[in-house]
Parts: C-alpha cells; structure tokens; sequence
C-alpha cells in the first residue's frame, strides 16, 4: 500500500529533500543548523554554551587539560546517520577512544522520557559513546529508571537556587572604617649651636633639602637609624574623631636629621600639623554572583559548585 504524503508533498518534492540534505557537506549541515537557531532566537543555544563551559572547566580541572570541549557538532552513526550534538568531546586513554556526547535542554518544565529514549537512539546509533543528558528544571518520573538502565548520566545545570544555599554563607558584608591623617606642616626644632659650631650654614640663610618621608631618618650620634618621618607621621596620636589642626611634638635626646643628600644636622625634635578624618565605606562579596552555575547527579543527588573563576567545589 502506497504510503499517502502530507497535503502539498509529492514524490518529487521529497525526493529534492532527500538529495539537498544527503549531498551536504558537514560544514554546510551545521552552519544551517546555526542559521536556523539564530533565526528562531533559540534560547536553547545559551544554555548549550554554558554547559560546554562548564564541562570544559571540569575537564581541565580534573582530567586531560588538552580536551577540546565542542558545541554543535555533527557525529556520524552507524547506520550513517548524522546526528546533531549539542556538545561532545572524546580522547584516547591506553589506545582507545573515548567518546562523550551531550544532550541538552533547556526546558521551563521537566524532561520527558521520551526525550531521554530518543537520546538513546542517538547513542546507540553512534556506539561506544558515553551520554549525559543535562536539564535546567530536572525529569519526569519514569527517567532515572531508564537512564539508569541504559547508562546515561542525568544531569541539573541551573543557577543556584535558595534551597542550595541552606547551611551555607550566600553573602559577605564588609564594612570598613579608617582614621587617615593629612600632615599639613612639619616643624624641625634644629640644634641651632650644633649647626653654628660644625657647619658653614648661617641661620638666617634659607637652604633646601628634600626627601621622601621614609627617606629622612632621626639617626643616633653613631649612625644607627631610630627613625624616620613616615614612621613618625603613622604614629601620630589619633581618635576616632574629626580634627583640624591637631598638633603633636617628637622630642629627642642627642640625635640627627639625616638626609637623603647626605646632610646631616642635629635636632631637638619635629612637631607635625596636621588633619584627622574618619572615613567609612563597605564592599559586599555576593553569592550569586560569584557562582556560575550548580551541578546536581540525579541519580546520587550530589551537588558541585562551578565559580565564575573556573573553580570547581563539591557542595
């Protein structure tokens, strides 16, 4: 009995289809493929790439880091059907290949067992081929039986839920408070019969000397380093409360100002001027979006935590 085609199909017109889609290269199947995706805005794509990301993450991390993890690829059967997969990746361990494919969904609702029987044919056609089936939302009753059979690996990728946080730190709030100072005048009180009595300096003459506050050291008579002004600008006294014009004096028993031009000038002691300011501010590291995604085993209910830094931690 001569099978009855849909209204508008003759055999010829199925005969064009045929012969289009058999003379295509694999290039041109999948950049149809593509094409087709984009045309219809086929949010199922997004969803392909994150798990191509995310298991290329665990491949580096775990096993072969040269494991090329690939989207949309086509993957020729054995009946010489090819078959579209969303993503898949295979290697050679002790001369044998190993091959991974990978299906995704990216459904509101539950997958169907149906949807998991047509992978099967999918893997079955391929052969010697390990297969996850990965879903945002989780599967009907009925599929972790089958898949469990067959071997197939199910699989949850999705966004953390609240549930996943339970027993867990979600956010992290950090409020920071910070006394600064800002030196306005430094007033050296210089030994001025030492200057008189060992240098050609007259004291009414104005002369320049410079350095970085780290730079100018308080010395002993024999040279060893006491201190040095930024050390004594960190160490001026300080509430926790704004001030202007506070002053403070270091005073020193028989000690030098060293210079980083190598001057050297005896000195009583130094008085800063200076300004105190309370500061406050606050960063927030948050859970949400530090992680990537949550990879749940349907069948072992176990959950791993993939970071946006390409971590992975078994939750």
């Amino acid at each position: 009995m001569k099978q009855k085609l849909p209204e508008g199909w003759t055999e010829e017109r199925v005969k064009k289809v045929v012969d289009y889609y058999e003379s295509q290269s694999d290039d041109e199947a999948i950049a149809e493929d593509e094409a087709a995706l984009e045309m219809t805005g086929n949010k199922n794509t997004e969803y392909e790439l994150l798990v191509r990301e995310i298991y290329q993450a665990i491949n580096s991390s775990e096993a072969v880091k040269t494991i090329d993890v690939k989207h949309n690829v086509r993957v020729e059967g054995r009946s010489g059907c090819k078959h579209q997969i969303d993503v898949f990746w295979e290697f050679v361990m002790m001369g044998e290949i190993h091959r991974v494919v990978v299906e995704c969904k990216n459904y509101s609702d539950l997958v169907s067992i149906a949807k998991v029987r047509d992978f099967f044919g999918v893997l079955y056609d391929i052969g010697s081929a390990r297969g996850i089936f990965v879903s945002k939302m989780g599967f009907q009753s009925g599929t972790k039986a089958f898949a469990n059979y067959y071997g197939i690996s199910l699989k949850e990728i999705r966004k953390p839920l609240n549930e996943d946080w339970k027993g867990k730190v979600r956010d992290i709030r950090l409020d920071f408070k910070m006394n600064p100072i800002s030196v306005k005048h430094r007033n050296f009180d210089f030994d001025h019969n030492w200057i008189i009595e060992n240098t050609d300096i007259e004291l009414d003459t104005p002369f320049e000397i410079a350095g970085m506050s780290d730079e100018i050291k308080i010395v002993s008579s024999e040279g060893t380093e006491l201190t040095n002004l930024h050390k004594l600008e960190n160490e001026l006294p300080r509430g926790w409360v704004e001030e202007v014009d506070k002053t403070h004096t270091y005073t020193f028993e028989n000690a030098f100002i060293s210079f980083p031009q190598g001057q050297k000038f005896k000195v009583n002691g130094v008085t800063f001027e200076y300004d105190v300011f309370i500061l406050s501010t606050s960063s927030a590291i948050l859970g949400d979006e530090v992680v990537k995604a949550i990879i749940k085993d349907v069948k072992t209910g176990k959950l791993r935590t993939v970071f946006h830094d390409g971590n992975i931690k078994d939750s």
